[in-house]
């Protein structure tokens, strides 16, 4: 774990209390998504630092308005 956390490549953030309550009310209310409560929570973050790019191969950030990396491209 201290290689991990020691690496420039690694920033960890701990969550806080008005994020995690961001991400409860997110999941609580849309439902109708396939967002799972960890989804909510990177949402939640990602808005509270300011990001806008996600590196992930799903398409979850990108339903929820984020900008995805890679690009997936789906034929």
């Amino acid at each position: 774990m201290d290689t991990f956390q020691r690496s420039i490549m690694v920033t960890v953030v701990r969550v806080g209390e008005e994020c995690f309550k961001k991400a409860k009310e997110m999941f609580e209310k849309y439902t109708d998504k396939a967002w799972s409560f960890t989804d909510c929570m990177g949402f939640a973050l990602m808005r509270e630092l300011g990001k806008k790019t996600a590196f992930t191969l799903g398409e979850n950030f990108k339903l929820a308005g984020f900008e995805i990396y890679p690009l997936i491209d789906k034929q």
